[in-house]
């Protein structure tokens, strides 16, 4: 598996949602919309409600297919054994659900931890392929990353991207000046999961 998933992988397996208030309001308020292109977290998040029914809205082929490679592993019983789940205990899988998410954004639904793990890295385990992680707009993803980090970034810092990413959903701000923005913050993040990593694989 690519170093940049795994990494990612293994420092969110354990993380919770349910403290990240600055990423459910987020969610609550500006979750991001269904895609017309036919991509999109919400996207898939639909699907999987409806079923495997795209009445309303477009899903693009590779991604259904990834759902119904996700219901076979199911039915099957070996949905844990897929690659993208290894770091999650029995808990964490439970809570997860990759199969049972709904859209309900004043639940805070799709949870963030799922978009992470099933919808983006998951989904580039399945295409064979890396999209690069720094390419991520999604405000509310990036937010519960930050959020959950181990205290990577203080109380201001915090509050600072999440008056950004209202500016960015809000179109107050342009795609290139939320990118801009966030720069410096996905660096360091970055930096800590590599790290972190590494010290993991050096003290097997």
């Amino acid at each position: 598996m690519d170093k940049i998933i795994d990494s990612y992988l293994k420092y969110y397996s354990n993380r919770m949602c349910d403290k990240c208030e600055r990423t459910n309001s987020l969610i609550e308020h500006y979750q991001q919309e269904i895609s017309s292109t036919g991509y999109g977290y919400i996207n898939l998040a639909k699907f999987i409600e409806m079923g495997g029914s795209v009445n309303g809205f477009v899903l693009k082929e590779e991604i259904k297919k990834y759902y119904y490679f996700l219901v076979e592993l199911k039915e099957k019983g070996g949905l844990h054994e897929f690659e993208a789940f290894k770091y999650l205990n029995d808990e964490m899988f439970e809570q997860l659900s990759p199969l049972e998410i709904k859209v309900e954004p004043e639940n805070h639904e799709p949870n963030q931890k799922w978009h992470l793990i099933v919808s983006y890295l998951g989904l580039n385990i399945f295409l064979n392929c890396r999209t690069s992680i720094h390419s991520v707009r999604c405000p509310e993803l990036w937010m519960w990353m930050f959020e959950a980090s181990d205290n990577v970034f203080d109380e201001k810092e915090l509050d600072d991207i999440y008056h950004k990413a209202i500016k960015y959903r809000t179109n107050t701000i342009s795609a290139n000046e939320w990118r801009s923005f966030l720069k410096p913050y996905r660096q360091k993040l970055h930096s800590v999961i590599l790290n972190h990593y590494n010290k993991n694989i050096e003290g097997r």
